[in-house]
């Protein structure tokens, strides 16, 4: 390739980088009218402007140009540029929805790596980004979040430093945080997003729906972290981008995540309010005859979550049908690269569907309605091994342990909720960790009316009652109401660390407030003697203590 060539690519690449897409477009542009360009200079200009393209919002040009470069480059027998021009037309597939078309085509890069030994190690690093990237990505849309994080981190760490392809790099973090966030990390999933958002650069169509997804993913943590206002304000940001540039599928995504907001809130008549706006939204797009991105089983998500909160049976009925259509579908597609895996609704449906039955057993004492739900709990334990995802498994203990408990299980129900809990809190599922102990502390307080409810074989409403279940079902199931009295989850200061070996010696001990600023070594040896009393006198460990004013 000349250097006249080479060069202008290069700073076509530049611009890029810089996010400068329209200069570089007409960059492209002018090169591509030159004389005398041989076939691989003409192949090269081609692979930057179908990049171009994606960046404009132009995805079938684009496509089309993925195309004609593969068989260019397959004629040419230029592998790296083979590589290129499948990683083009993925870039392009993705965002129409259609992944599983590139398939065979990625198995083939893969092959390509292995078997040619041709490779600069310039083109060889940037083409095992573009597989690693192509290969998380279809792990991520599956749901195999462990193996989606290996692939990214990889194509991440070979693109941070790329001369041509650091224009990869906000996309990538935006994809990591949000495979982070499914697997319940939310604190790296805030990292990764907010670090996107800060390098994201220029005002064309991707670099603004990069700053969509990443502002809609913010959302979720903040929702999860019971911070509603706040989460609600990243939403709206959210929608608004990807109505701006016709995005319908993450539209969809965002509208159902706003109603199980306000419906976390109380807020029945905005849930209903934005239903309505989703159904017209769902009634415009299905007009279009699927030709355009958009998944329909989110509007029916979002429909059962509405019909399940109404208190007329026939509401419910028609929620419990539909959660039940969209696990059965969820089970058939589990292995498709899109559908119900990528967005999760399979996940959704099970637990929606778990409280829904939770409700009724309240309602009619219904023992045999345990038999419903506990199948359901071990599909959510099968998928939460299957995706790796703790917030899914801690889910699925917190609902043997709520089962444990009706079955007056008291040994299981406190097993289950500890472990539970144990997976939430380092996790940072503030939400779902304190409605866990909300339960478990209601669990010990009561412990002695608890056993007297096992002797006289009460009724499910008396156990509900006692365990204030009905109360406290929507926020666990949901991960995210607000615990007391509406307000917002205030952050816990930690008040004294103390490490203490068997015996009881104080090793080490740090006072993070004033008024623990006493005989470290004295709490210490009654810490120690405490838990060796509890672990003589009970069955059990010591897993929770609740301290007054006299203990």
């Amino acid at each position: 390739m000349s250097e006249l060539i080479t060069g202008t690519i290069e700073q076509g690449y530049i611009l890029l980088n810089d996010g400068k897409i329209e200069q570089a477009f007409q960059l492209v542009l002018k090169t591509e009218k030159q004389e005398n360009l041989t076939p691989g200079e003409m192949l090269q200009n081609q692979l930057l402007k179908g990049t171009l393209l994606i960046f404009l919002g132009r995805l079938e040009d684009a496509l089309k140009i993925g195309e004609e470069a593969f068989q260019k480059s397959e004629a040419l027998n230029r592998p790296g540029q083979t590589v290129e021009a499948i990683h083009l037309k993925f870039g392009a597939i993705f965002s129409l929805g259609r992944l599983d078309e590139l398939l065979e085509d990625i198995n083939y890069c893969k092959k390509l790596l292995k078997r040619d030994n041709r490779w600069t190690s310039f083109e060889l690093e940037n083409c095992k980004g573009m597989v690693a990237y192509m290969k998380g990505s279809i792990n991520h849309q599956r749901s195999e979040y462990e193996l989606a994080l290996k692939n990214l981190q990889k194509s991440l760490t070979c693109f941070e430093n790329s001369k041509f392809y650091s224009f990869m790099v906000p996309q990538l973090l935006t994809f990591i945080g949000d495979t982070y966030h499914w697997k319940g990390e939310l604190e790296k999933a805030r990292q990764a997003h907010e670090k996107a958002l800060k390098i994201s650069k220029g005002s064309n169509p991707l670099t603004k729906l990069i700053t969509a997804t990443s502002q809609y993913c913010l959302g979720k943590l903040l929702h999860d972290q019971g911070k509603l206002d706040l989460a609600l304000e990243k939403y709206k940001i959210s929608l608004n981008l990807f109505e701006m540039y016709w995005t319908p599928f993450y539209v969809g995504v965002v509208y159902d995540r706003i109603i199980l907001l306000y419906l976390n809130n109380n807020d029945y008549e905005m849930a209903k309010n934005y239903l309505a706006q989703f159904q017209h939204f769902d009634e415009k797009m299905r007009k279009l005859n699927n030709k355009t991105v958009y998944d329909a089983n989110f509007y029916k998500i979002s429909q059962a979550r509405i019909l399940k909160a109404s208190t007329r049976t026939r509401d419910r009925a028609k929620a419990e049908k539909i959660l039940k259509d969209l696990i059965k579908l969820g089970e058939k597609n589990v292995n498709s690269p899109i559908k119900l895996s990528y967005i999760g609704q399979i996940h959704y449906a099970l637990l929606l569907l778990c409280d829904l039955y939770f409700t009724e057993l309240n309602l009619t004492n219904d023992l045999r309605i345990l038999d419903d739900i506990d199948p359901l709990i071990e599909k959510l334990i099968k998928e939460s091994e299957r995706t790796k995802s703790y917030s899914l498994l801690a889910n699925a203990y917190m609902l043997k342990g709520k089962i444990a408990l009706l079955r007056m299980n008291m040994g299981e129900a406190r097993r289950y909720l500890t472990q539970a809990q144990n997976i939430a809190e380092p996790k940072g599922l503030q939400i779902l960790a304190r409605a866990i102990s909300e339960i478990h502390d209601k669990l010990l307080e009561k412990l002695d009316e608890w056993n007297n409810l096992e002797k006289k074989k009460t009724s499910i409403s008396e156990r509900f009652d006692l365990a204030l279940l009905d109360e406290i079902i929507d926020r666990i199931q949901n991960k995210s109401k607000k615990i007391v009295d509406g307000k917002e989850l205030e952050e816990e200061e930690p008040v004294l660390l103390l490490i203490l070996n068997e015996g009881g010696t104080l090793l080490f001990s740090y006072p993070f407030a004033k008024e623990w600023e006493r005989d470290e070594e004295l709490f210490g040896g009654f810490m120690s003697a405490f838990t060796s009393f509890s672990e003589e006198f009970f069955s059990q460990e010591l897993d929770r203590a609740k301290f007054g004013e006299f203990t």
